[in-house]
């Protein structure tokens, strides 16, 4: 290595040895997967995010099950399944807020077959519209974003029965909400009734 990178090695899910909100970034390439479970992968984000800085963000790449199926398991080593939708999902758990998700990024190249020469690689980051096709695994983008960005909202349901009731208070975060709606039946429907929501 260059005498100005400096190397730690260890348990991704242990506490990290840099100063908390000390990243800029982080770069992840085939390596959630390998995690012995979701438990370490969980505990790998959240001190992800306690080291970046805020506006740092985490680039993640790795292979999506959602188009490889069997395929996924063809090495001893991948112990957790995800899917861009799954480990997006994770982020936001997170309040990490995806910026970009390509779900099918890269096509699924494994150790066992022969290195491509760079030329290829180049070219084929240069021509987006074949990655629909030839694309298996995904990329993410996910920043941490400052406080006042993120926020809550507070839902109260009121639940009865017989003689008994009860307030549940839910906090939710604003994206999570927002997210909720953007996506429900009734949301599509107002949208394409309106032009817009």
């Amino acid at each position: 290595l260059d005498k100005k990178v400096v190397f730690h090695q260890q348990d991704c899910s242990t506490a990290w040895p840099f100063p908390k909100e000390s990243l800029d970034l982080i770069f992840t390439s085939n390596f959630f997967e390998h995690l012995p479970d979701k438990k370490a992968l969980n505990q790998t984000i959240a001190n992800a995010k306690a080291s970046l800085k805020k506006g740092g963000a985490i680039m993640a790449l790795g292979p999506n099950i959602s188009f490889l199926n069997g395929r996924y398991w063809d090495f001893w080593d991948h112990h957790v399944a995800l899917s861009h939708e799954s480990l997006a999902e994770l982020f936001e758990i997170h309040d990490l807020k995806i910026e970009k998700a390509i779900a099918r990024f890269l096509p699924y190249n494994m150790t066992r077959v022969k290195k491509r020469p760079f030329f290829l690689v180049k070219a084929y980051l240069k021509l987006p519209f074949i990655w629909p096709l030839l694309g298996k695994q995904f990329f993410l983008v996910a920043k941490k974003v400052l406080r006042s960005q993120s926020g809550m909202y507070s839902l109260s349901a009121a639940y009865w029965h017989q003689s008994s009731s009860l307030t549940i208070t839910f906090f939710i975060h604003t994206s999570t909400l927002l997210e909720a709606i953007r996506r429900s039946p009734h949301t599509r429907r107002t949208r394409s009734s309106r032009q817009g929501f």
